[in-house]
């Protein structure tokens, strides 16, 4: 993730050197690939974490379940 430094001054607008913000191994521009956190502090990243993980259970309509 890259980063520049933008001021404005007396009308004109400066752009600095683009420097690396951190290194990902997102490598999509896709759309949702990522998002910044409103204060622009953070950055959620959607990206693959590789194999060997625990699979995900969804249940649905377990409110249901608990009332039997």
């Amino acid at each position: 993730m890259m980063a520049v430094d933008v001021a404005a001054e007396n009308g004109t607008l400066r752009l600095g050197t683009p420097h690396l913000l951190f290194a990902t191994p997102f490598l999509s521009d896709r759309e949702g690939a990522f998002t910044v956190t409103p204060d622009g502090k953070r950055f959620l990243l959607n990206v693959a974490t590789g194999s060997g993980g625990k699979p995900l259970t969804l249940i649905t309509n377990w409110g249901a379940e608990l009332k039997k």
